[in-house]
């Protein structure tokens, strides 16, 4: 007889989908269900997943979809897709859960509880999610998430141009409104201040979404601040690659200084098991 699986179909940004890929996999050794993942490429991150990471180091399989499959078959239903991706979860999935309303409250923080209901599933479990639904290791996440050539190279050139820099800033803009209004500028300078009082030879790399935030900075502490020159895009492979990179570097430093409400800065902490300080008010 077959046996029950999980499938998770990992959603949102890049940290967000990282974590869901480490918690579909640590319930699925809990639980002793086979898990695969699908990997759906969109505008908020617009790149294969051999093009970032080792596909070999994940001990579960991993598979590319076809817009087409998504939209018909992984995706939350909802009105604007008149629903269709539930025919296909009915059919196949005997538990399917989304990152709705209610379910990190009643999830997210009970493992136990999760874990019951998917043992108890007769039939195979699916998980569309950006968020680590079920506690994992920080070694696992590493040990995982091994980046691929390109974006090893990648890494290097960006370390390459940011010599000496000991300590990351992770500001996030854009469209996350809660980082714009918990986490202000201010709050970065006033712990970039505190770092120059200690080490007045301190030097920083600072990773954001927001190039008048790259320029505020550098002209507020020239030669102190590094950062990418390039424009953060999701929606190019080359600029997946470019984020992935600044998160890794973020994690090669002594401590990060990150921004609420930002998975970002959670990830890289974890890749390094680095201090993180989240500058919130």
């Amino acid at each position: 007889m077959k046996s029950h699986s999980i499938t998770v179909c990992p959603a949102g940004g890049l940290a967000n989908r990282m974590r869901a890929i480490a918690s579909g996999i640590a319930l699925g050794r809990d639980t002793g269900r086979l898990v695969e993942i699908v990997w759906a490429r969109d505008s908020g991150l617009n790149a294969p997943y051999s093009l970032l990471f080792d596909p070999a180091a994940l001990p579960v399989p991993i598979r590319g979809v076809s817009a087409a499959a998504y939209h018909l078959k992984y995706e939350v239903p909802r009105l604007l897709n008149l629903r269709l991706p539930a025919i296909y979860q009915h059919r196949h999935f005997a538990l399917a859960h989304f990152d709705e309303p209610g379910f990190e409250d009643r999830y997210v923080g009970s493992p136990l509880l999760l874990r019951s209901e998917v043992e108890q599933a007769r039939g195979d479990a699916y998980f569309f999610s950006g968020l680590d639904f079920y506690p994992f290791a920080d070694e696992d996440y590493r040990r995982y998430f091994r980046p691929s050539v390109t974006v090893r190279r990648r890494v290097d050139e960006l370390a390459a141009s940011a010599p000496g820099a000991t300590v990351a800033l992770h500001i996030r803009r854009t469209d996350n409104a809660n980082s714009i209004a918990s986490s202000p500028l201010s709050l970065f300078i006033d712990a970039i201040d505190a770092e120059i009082a200690r080490d007045a030879n301190v030097r920083f790399f600072l990773a954001t979404d927001d190039d008048s935030t790259k320029a505020e900075l550098s002209r507020l502490y020239p030669d102190r601040i590094y950062t990418n020159p390039a424009t953060a895009r999701r929606d190019t492979p080359e600029g997946v690659v470019d984020a992935l990179a600044e998160l890794l570097l973020l994690s090669r430093m002594k401590r990060i200084y990150g921004s609420f409400f930002s998975t970002f800065s959670d990830a890289a902490s974890r890749l390094g098991s680095i201090p993180l300080t989240i500058c919130r008010k």
